[in-house]
Protein backbone atom coordinates (compact mmCIF):
# COMPACT_ATOMS: atom_id res chain seq x y z
CA UNK A 1 0.00 0.00 0.00
CA UNK A 2 1.38 3.44 -0.89
CA UNK A 3 1.82 6.07 1.79
CA UNK A 4 0.63 9.66 1.52
CA UNK A 5 4.06 11.07 0.63
CA UNK A 6 4.92 8.49 -2.04
CA UNK A 7 5.03 9.19 -5.75
CA UNK A 8 2.51 6.73 -7.19
CA UNK A 9 2.55 5.83 -10.88
CA UNK A 10 -0.37 3.56 -11.65
CA UNK A 11 -1.23 1.65 -14.83
CA UNK A 12 0.25 4.17 -17.28
CA UNK A 13 -0.09 3.39 -20.97
CA UNK A 14 0.98 5.44 -23.96
CA UNK A 15 0.93 5.05 -27.73
CA UNK A 16 1.96 7.35 -30.56
CA UNK A 17 -0.71 6.71 -33.15
CA UNK A 18 -0.69 2.99 -33.88
CA UNK A 19 2.69 2.54 -32.21
CA UNK A 20 2.49 1.46 -28.54
CA UNK A 21 5.27 2.90 -26.37
CA UNK A 22 4.50 1.12 -23.10
CA UNK A 23 1.57 -0.45 -21.33
CA UNK A 24 0.39 -0.80 -17.73
CA UNK A 25 3.42 0.86 -16.08
CA UNK A 26 3.15 1.00 -12.27
CA UNK A 27 5.57 1.73 -9.45
CA UNK A 28 5.65 3.44 -6.06
CA UNK A 29 8.57 5.68 -5.08
CA UNK A 30 8.97 7.01 -1.52
CA UNK A 31 10.55 10.35 -0.65
CA UNK A 32 14.30 10.29 -0.18
CA UNK A 33 15.02 7.84 -2.99
CA UNK A 34 16.55 7.88 -6.47
CA UNK A 35 15.08 5.59 -9.12
CA UNK A 36 17.01 4.96 -12.32
CA UNK A 37 15.48 4.03 -15.66
CA UNK A 38 17.34 2.13 -18.36
CA UNK A 39 16.27 1.10 -21.83
CA UNK A 40 17.22 1.29 -25.47
CA UNK A 41 16.60 4.42 -27.51
CA UNK A 42 12.88 4.63 -28.20
CA UNK A 43 11.94 2.43 -25.25
CA UNK A 44 9.86 5.23 -23.69
CA UNK A 45 12.07 6.57 -20.89
CA UNK A 46 11.74 10.21 -21.93
CA UNK A 47 8.03 9.79 -22.61
CA UNK A 48 7.51 8.36 -19.13
CA UNK A 49 9.22 11.37 -17.50
CA UNK A 50 7.21 13.80 -19.63
CA UNK A 51 3.98 12.11 -18.56
CA UNK A 52 4.98 12.34 -14.89
CA UNK A 53 5.92 15.99 -15.43
CA UNK A 54 2.50 16.69 -16.94
CA UNK A 55 3.90 17.71 -20.33
CA UNK A 56 2.51 14.74 -22.27
CA UNK A 57 -0.84 13.14 -21.40
CA UNK A 58 -1.06 9.42 -20.75
CA UNK A 59 -3.59 7.37 -22.69
CA UNK A 60 -4.50 5.52 -19.51
CA UNK A 61 -3.51 5.52 -15.85
CA UNK A 62 -2.69 8.23 -13.32
CA UNK A 63 0.14 9.81 -11.36
CA UNK A 64 -0.25 11.22 -7.85
CA UNK A 65 1.94 12.55 -5.06
CA UNK A 66 0.84 13.18 -1.50
CA UNK A 67 -2.71 14.54 -1.89
CA UNK A 68 -2.13 15.95 -5.39
CA UNK A 69 -3.03 14.57 -8.80
CA UNK A 70 -2.36 15.89 -12.28
CA UNK A 71 -5.92 17.20 -12.56
CA UNK A 72 -4.77 20.47 -10.98
CA UNK A 73 -2.09 21.28 -13.55
CA UNK A 74 -0.85 24.48 -11.95
CA UNK A 75 -0.41 22.89 -8.55
CA UNK A 76 1.17 19.77 -10.08
CA UNK A 77 3.68 21.83 -12.08
CA UNK A 78 4.80 23.53 -8.86
CA UNK A 79 5.89 20.13 -7.51
CA UNK A 80 8.10 19.25 -10.46
CA UNK A 81 11.67 20.08 -11.42
CA UNK A 82 12.19 18.74 -14.93
CA UNK A 83 15.55 18.70 -16.72
CA UNK A 84 15.13 17.58 -20.35
CA UNK A 85 17.65 15.63 -22.35
CA UNK A 86 17.98 18.46 -24.87
CA UNK A 87 19.57 21.50 -23.24
CA UNK A 88 17.04 24.32 -22.80
CA UNK A 89 19.66 27.05 -22.77
CA UNK A 90 19.90 30.07 -25.06
CA UNK A 91 23.49 30.33 -26.30
CA UNK A 92 23.39 34.14 -26.33
CA UNK A 93 22.82 34.39 -22.57
CA UNK A 94 25.37 34.21 -19.80
CA UNK A 95 24.80 31.67 -17.05
CA UNK A 96 23.63 34.50 -14.78
CA UNK A 97 21.15 35.71 -17.43
CA UNK A 98 19.92 32.15 -17.89
CA UNK A 99 18.99 31.95 -14.22
CA UNK A 100 17.30 35.35 -14.40
CA UNK A 101 15.30 34.28 -17.42
CA UNK A 102 14.04 31.04 -15.92
CA UNK A 103 13.25 32.70 -12.60
CA UNK A 104 11.24 35.33 -14.51
CA UNK A 105 9.54 32.73 -16.69
CA UNK A 106 8.50 30.85 -13.58
CA UNK A 107 6.96 34.02 -12.17
CA UNK A 108 9.36 34.75 -9.32
CA UNK A 109 9.16 38.40 -8.18
CA UNK A 110 12.13 40.58 -9.09
CA UNK A 111 13.63 40.49 -5.59
CA UNK A 112 13.60 36.67 -5.67
CA UNK A 113 15.27 36.63 -9.08
CA UNK A 114 18.08 38.79 -7.68
CA UNK A 115 18.24 36.54 -4.64
CA UNK A 116 18.76 33.53 -6.89
CA UNK A 117 21.68 35.19 -8.67
CA UNK A 118 23.26 36.00 -5.31
CA UNK A 119 22.81 32.38 -4.24
CA UNK A 120 24.25 31.12 -7.52
CA UNK A 121 27.40 33.15 -7.01
CA UNK A 122 28.18 30.85 -4.05
CA UNK A 123 27.06 27.63 -5.72
CA UNK A 124 29.95 25.35 -6.70
CA UNK A 125 27.97 23.93 -9.62
CA UNK A 126 28.27 27.21 -11.55
CA UNK A 127 29.98 29.84 -9.38
CA UNK A 128 33.21 29.77 -11.39
CA UNK A 129 31.55 30.67 -14.71
CA UNK A 130 28.50 32.82 -13.95
CA UNK A 131 29.54 35.49 -16.46
CA UNK A 132 30.36 33.03 -19.23
CA UNK A 133 27.98 32.83 -22.20
CA UNK A 134 26.28 29.48 -22.74
CA UNK A 135 27.95 29.33 -26.17
CA UNK A 136 31.33 29.45 -24.41
CA UNK A 137 30.49 26.79 -21.81
CA UNK A 138 31.79 23.26 -22.04
CA UNK A 139 29.34 20.37 -22.12
CA UNK A 140 29.84 19.78 -18.41
CA UNK A 141 29.30 23.44 -17.54
CA UNK A 142 26.08 23.53 -19.56
CA UNK A 143 24.79 20.38 -17.85
CA UNK A 144 25.55 21.80 -14.41
CA UNK A 145 23.69 25.00 -15.31
CA UNK A 146 20.75 22.95 -16.59
CA UNK A 147 20.61 20.98 -13.34
CA UNK A 148 20.65 24.14 -11.25
CA UNK A 149 17.73 25.52 -13.27
CA UNK A 150 15.90 22.30 -12.43
CA UNK A 151 16.53 22.89 -8.73
CA UNK A 152 15.02 26.38 -8.75
CA UNK A 153 12.41 26.54 -6.02
CA UNK A 154 13.44 23.26 -4.38
CA UNK A 155 10.72 21.08 -5.96
CA UNK A 156 9.96 17.82 -4.15
CA UNK A 157 10.07 15.78 -7.40
CA UNK A 158 13.07 15.91 -9.75
CA UNK A 159 12.79 14.37 -13.23
CA UNK A 160 16.18 14.19 -14.94
CA UNK A 161 16.40 12.95 -18.53
CA UNK A 162 20.00 12.03 -19.40
CA UNK A 163 21.35 14.79 -17.12
CA UNK A 164 24.97 13.64 -17.43
CA UNK A 165 25.15 13.41 -21.24
CA UNK A 166 28.23 15.19 -22.54
CA UNK A 167 29.49 16.09 -19.07
CA UNK A 168 33.11 15.50 -18.07
CA UNK A 169 33.94 13.28 -15.12
CA UNK A 170 34.46 16.19 -12.70
CA UNK A 171 31.07 17.69 -13.62
CA UNK A 172 29.39 14.30 -13.27
CA UNK A 173 30.89 13.87 -9.81
CA UNK A 174 29.61 17.29 -8.70
CA UNK A 175 26.13 16.56 -10.05
CA UNK A 176 26.02 13.13 -8.42
CA UNK A 177 26.95 14.62 -5.04
CA UNK A 178 24.24 17.23 -5.41
CA UNK A 179 21.64 14.55 -6.19
CA UNK A 180 22.73 12.53 -3.17
CA UNK A 181 22.24 15.65 -1.03
CA UNK A 182 18.76 16.14 -2.53
CA UNK A 183 17.93 12.52 -1.73
CA UNK A 184 19.09 12.98 1.86
CA UNK A 185 16.68 15.90 2.18
CA UNK A 186 13.71 13.79 1.13
CA UNK A 187 13.28 14.65 -2.54
CA UNK A 188 11.95 12.11 -5.04
CA UNK A 189 14.41 11.78 -7.93
CA UNK A 190 13.94 9.91 -11.22
CA UNK A 191 16.90 9.64 -13.60
CA UNK A 192 17.35 8.17 -17.06
CA UNK A 193 20.82 7.38 -18.37
CA UNK A 194 22.66 5.11 -20.77
CA UNK A 195 25.61 5.03 -18.36
CA UNK A 196 24.93 1.71 -16.64
CA UNK A 197 27.74 2.00 -14.09
CA UNK A 198 26.77 5.51 -13.02
CA UNK A 199 23.08 4.74 -12.67
CA UNK A 200 23.75 1.47 -10.80
CA UNK A 201 25.98 3.27 -8.29
CA UNK A 202 23.70 6.29 -7.83
CA UNK A 203 20.23 4.79 -7.69
CA UNK A 204 18.40 2.94 -4.95
CA UNK A 205 16.37 1.07 -7.49
CA UNK A 206 16.99 0.49 -11.20
CA UNK A 207 14.11 -0.26 -13.57
CA UNK A 208 14.35 -1.40 -17.18
CA UNK A 209 11.90 -0.39 -19.89
CA UNK A 210 11.91 -3.17 -22.43
CA UNK A 211 9.37 -3.87 -25.16
CA UNK A 212 6.78 -1.69 -23.44
CA UNK A 213 7.11 -3.39 -20.07
CA UNK A 214 8.78 -2.07 -16.89
CA UNK A 215 11.07 -4.66 -15.31
CA UNK A 216 12.85 -4.61 -11.97
CA UNK A 217 16.58 -4.79 -12.66
CA UNK A 218 18.29 -3.94 -9.41
CA UNK A 219 17.69 -2.73 -5.87
CA UNK A 220 20.93 -1.53 -4.29
CA UNK A 221 21.79 -2.63 -0.74
CA UNK A 222 22.38 0.91 0.52
CA UNK A 223 20.69 2.85 3.36
CA UNK A 224 18.15 4.43 1.02
CA UNK A 225 17.34 1.05 -0.51
CA UNK A 226 16.19 -0.22 2.86
CA UNK A 227 13.38 2.32 2.66
CA UNK A 228 12.06 0.76 -0.54
CA UNK A 229 12.46 -2.92 0.25
CA UNK A 230 8.78 -3.31 -0.53
CA UNK A 231 6.00 -1.11 -1.85
CA UNK A 232 4.46 -1.04 1.62
CA UNK A 233 7.62 0.18 3.37
CA UNK A 234 7.30 3.40 5.40
CA UNK A 235 8.63 6.27 3.30
CA UNK A 236 10.89 9.07 4.47
CA UNK A 237 9.15 12.23 5.67
CA UNK A 238 9.91 15.52 3.99
CA UNK A 239 12.66 17.66 5.47
CA UNK A 240 11.02 20.32 7.63
CA UNK A 241 13.35 22.89 6.08
CA UNK A 242 12.54 22.04 2.47
CA UNK A 243 12.54 25.28 0.51
CA UNK A 244 14.53 27.11 3.17
CA UNK A 245 18.30 26.60 2.93
CA UNK A 246 20.47 24.67 0.49
CA UNK A 247 23.94 26.26 0.46
CA UNK A 248 26.98 24.80 -1.32
CA UNK A 249 25.78 21.19 -1.70
CA UNK A 250 22.60 22.32 0.07
CA UNK A 251 21.99 25.51 -1.91
CA UNK A 252 19.68 28.10 -0.32
CA UNK A 253 16.49 28.15 -2.32
CA UNK A 254 13.49 30.33 -2.94
CA UNK A 255 10.38 28.92 -1.34
CA UNK A 256 8.57 28.64 -4.67
CA UNK A 257 8.75 25.54 -6.82
CA UNK A 258 9.97 25.67 -10.38
CA UNK A 259 9.28 23.43 -13.30
CA UNK A 260 12.50 23.83 -15.21
CA UNK A 261 13.18 24.04 -18.92
CA UNK A 262 10.50 22.10 -20.75
CA UNK A 263 7.87 21.53 -18.10
CA UNK A 264 4.53 23.29 -17.76
CA UNK A 265 5.38 26.81 -16.61
CA UNK A 266 2.69 28.54 -14.57
CA UNK A 267 0.32 30.20 -16.95
CA UNK A 268 1.79 28.37 -19.94
CA UNK A 269 0.57 25.48 -22.02
CA UNK A 270 3.68 23.54 -22.94
CA UNK A 271 3.09 21.17 -25.81
CA UNK A 272 5.94 18.83 -26.58
CA UNK A 273 8.82 19.36 -28.95
CA UNK A 274 10.44 22.05 -31.00
CA UNK A 275 9.81 25.71 -30.39
CA UNK A 276 11.71 28.71 -29.17
CA UNK A 277 11.34 29.72 -25.52
CA UNK A 278 9.08 32.63 -24.59
CA UNK A 279 9.51 34.91 -27.53
CA UNK A 280 13.17 34.14 -28.08
CA UNK A 281 14.50 33.62 -31.56
CA UNK A 282 17.80 31.83 -31.99
CA UNK A 283 18.50 31.25 -35.62
CA UNK A 284 22.00 29.95 -35.06
CA UNK A 285 21.05 26.83 -33.09
CA UNK A 286 17.33 26.51 -32.43
CA UNK A 287 17.83 22.91 -31.35
CA UNK A 288 19.60 24.17 -28.25
CA UNK A 289 16.48 26.05 -27.16
CA UNK A 290 14.02 23.89 -25.24
CA UNK A 291 12.11 21.52 -27.45
CA UNK A 292 8.90 22.65 -25.93
CA UNK A 293 6.29 25.25 -26.81
CA UNK A 294 5.65 27.71 -23.97
CA UNK A 295 3.32 30.04 -25.84
CA UNK A 296 1.14 31.45 -23.10
CA UNK A 297 4.16 32.35 -21.00
CA UNK A 298 5.40 34.51 -23.86
CA UNK A 299 2.28 36.61 -23.41
CA UNK A 300 2.69 36.84 -19.65
CA UNK A 301 6.44 37.41 -19.60
CA UNK A 302 8.23 39.80 -21.97
CA UNK A 303 10.76 38.35 -24.38
CA UNK A 304 14.18 37.39 -23.08
CA UNK A 305 15.79 40.70 -23.92
CA UNK A 306 13.16 42.75 -22.10
CA UNK A 307 13.23 40.50 -19.02
CA UNK A 308 16.97 40.91 -18.77
CA UNK A 309 16.89 44.60 -19.62
CA UNK A 310 14.38 45.06 -16.82
CA UNK A 311 16.74 43.27 -14.44
CA UNK A 312 19.72 45.30 -15.60
CA UNK A 313 17.78 48.55 -15.25
CA UNK A 314 16.80 47.56 -11.72
CA UNK A 315 20.41 46.74 -10.90
CA UNK A 316 21.63 50.09 -12.18
CA UNK A 317 19.07 51.94 -10.09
Amino acid sequence: MPHNNDLVVERLSKSWGAHPVFSNISFIQPRGTIFGFKGENGSGKSTLLKIIAGIVPADEGEVRFESETQKNRMRWSSLIGYVPQELALDERFTVRETLLFWAAARGFPRNERKRWVTIAEQDPLISSFLSKKISECSGGMARRCSLLVGLLGDPPILLLDEPFAGADEASQDMMVERLKACRARGQVILVTSHDATLIDNLCDRVLLLQKGILLEEKANPCPAASRIASASQQSVPADENTGARFVVQHVKTVGTSCVSQSASITGANCASESANIAGTSNSSRPANIARTRCAAQAANTPGNASVLSDENAGASR
